[in-house]
Formats: structure tokens, C-alpha cells, sequence
């Protein structure tokens, strides 16, 4: 095995056997840098087991948010993404199996699943907290105004929902 994380643009990675190639894309994004980004991917691929990421693409996206005067501030989103794979060298002193070095797939469709329903529950949250707020809104307007204006600063604050499973895409295959 790889004394390090190894990445490469390329399909392959020179001088290392793929041992299992994951149907996983794996997504790491930074508004800081590209570097910061690196990190991300990296650490999501070795979050599911991967040592090497193949296919290794970077790209920058905008994004947009309110400014703090009568305009919109946009900045460069960097972004990394590439196919996880487990990699090792055939050693006679090795003592590590080929099933030693399996099932990146089976842990990345498990923790996909997990993330979705951690995603979907997040949703759930944010729906419930401004289903709250526009009934509690509805009271307010009739009794005490004011009201509204604090009520939507907590739907602010308390109200977003959390993507957790994005980074983490399958490969389509051709039969899908």
C-alpha cells in the first residue's frame, strides 16, 4: 500500500495495480483555495476507504451571497473531483490479502444511504421550523406586528437544512 494519499489525472496511476476500481465520484469544494479544496477530496476519499483518487479534475464555480450594501458579492468556488480506487503493489513480503483491500464500494453505498437520510431529516427540520413560523406569523400579524420581524430571524438562523450528501456521487452505469 501507498505510504501516502496518491492522486493522479490520469485513469492510472504508474506503478501501482488498481485493486478495486470504486463507482464513486468523490466532491471536494472550497471557498478559500484550491488547496483547501485538495484537502476536501481527499479526505472524503479516505473517508470510504479509497488510497488514490484517479481521474482527478479541477474546475471553479461562482458563487453568489448578499452584499453588505445595495448589491450582490460573488466569489470563486475552487473544486476538485475524481474517482476513488483502492491501489497497492504486489509485494512477497507483504502480508496483506487482495480481500484486505475490498469493499470500498459496499462502504461507500452505506454511508451514501446514511448521508441521504441525514439529509432528508435536515430538510424535514427546516420545513417543520418554517411551517412554524408562517402559522405563528399568521397570529402575529392580527395581535402584535413586531412579531413577525423576530419570528423570521429565527427561520433564518434555525431554518436551513444541511446537504450532507452531495460530495459523495455514484458513478451511473450504463444500464441506468
Amino acid at each position: 500500500m501507498p505510504n501516502e494519499f496518491i492522486t493522479s489525472r490520469s485513469s492510472s496511476i504508474r506503478g501501482w495495480d488498481n485493486y478495486e476500481y470504486g463507482n464513486w465520484i468523490i466532491h471536494g469544494s472550497s471557498r478559500d483555495s484550491p488547496d483547501a479544496a485538495r484537502v476536501k477530496v481527499i479526505s472524503g476519499a479516505e473517508y470510504i476507504g479509497a488510497n488514490a483518487l484517479i481521474n482527478l479534475e479541477y474546475y471553479k464555480t461562482t458563487g453568489s451571497e448578499a452584499g453588505t450594501g445595495s448589491g450582490t458579492y460573488y466569489y470563486t468556488i475552487h473544486n476538485f473531483c475524481g474517482r476513488a480506487v483502492t491501489i497497492a503493489k504486489r509485494n512477497l513480503k507483504g502480508k496483506l490479502r487482495v480481500d484486505d483491500l475490498s469493499g470500498l464500494n459496499q462502504r461507500a453505498e452505506a454511508l451514501k444511504k446514511n448521508l441521504v437520510d441525514k439529509t432528508k431529516m435536515s430538510k424535514r427540520k427546516r420545513n417543520i421550523i418554517w411551517l412554524i413560523v408562517l402559522i405563528l406569523s399568521f397570529f402575529a400579524l392580527v395581535t402584535e406586528p413586531w412579531f413577525i420581524v423576530a419570528l423570521l430571524i429565527i427561520g433564518y438562523f434555525f431554518g436551513r437544512s444541511t446537504d450532507y450528501d452531495s460530495w459523495l456521487e455514484k458513478i451511473k452505469s450504463h444500464n441506468e
